[in-house]
């Protein structure tokens, strides 16, 4: 019985650290996605049919790049998850496996950047600057949701 007490509890502290992972992943995973899931920023910049479909070109590109980070996530939520059940507490290969998330999602904010700027080839100057302006208003928008202040 002694030991059935620190089990349950290291097993709840798991599931709890992995649905906070996962909560944590969706919510930044999300937002950088400003191209692909918010077409509507595109709408608001006046495209011609030429440009839509220049630019859908680009979103394609930035999709398979989510797609590819999404799935790296969840495989290195998964790698996380078995060193905390291994190691049974903060240790330095949790650490390693929370900076390789941390990389994932770098890429993830890479790949959004590179479709935003991938738009100025295609788009006017005023139009260009116009986008950037929708895409800052809606980063600084959510910049009071960082855990670290």
């Amino acid at each position: 019985m002694k030991r059935l007490i620190p089990f349950v509890a290291l097993l709840v502290a798991v599931a709890l650290v992995a649905a906070a992972s996962c909560l944590l992943t969706r919510r930044y995973l999300a937002r950088p996605a400003v191209v692909a899931e918010q077409p509507e920023l595109f709408a608001q910049i006046g495209l011609s049919a030429e440009q839509e479909k220049d630019i859908n070109a680009i979103r394609a590109q930035f999709a398979a790049s989510q797609h590819r980070c999404q799935s790296l996530m969840r495989q290195r939520n998964r790698e996380l998850a078995a060193v905390i059940l291994a190691d049974r507490a903060d240790s330095p290969r949790v650490q390693a496996a929370v900076e390789k998330i941390h990389e994932a999602m770098g890429d993830m904010q890479k790949a959004t950047l590179n479709s935003i700027f991938a738009a100025k080839d295609v788009l006017t100057p005023a139009q260009y600057e116009q986008l950037l302006r929708l895409v800052a208003g809606q980063l600084s928008a959510g910049a009071d949701n960082s855990c670290c202040h």
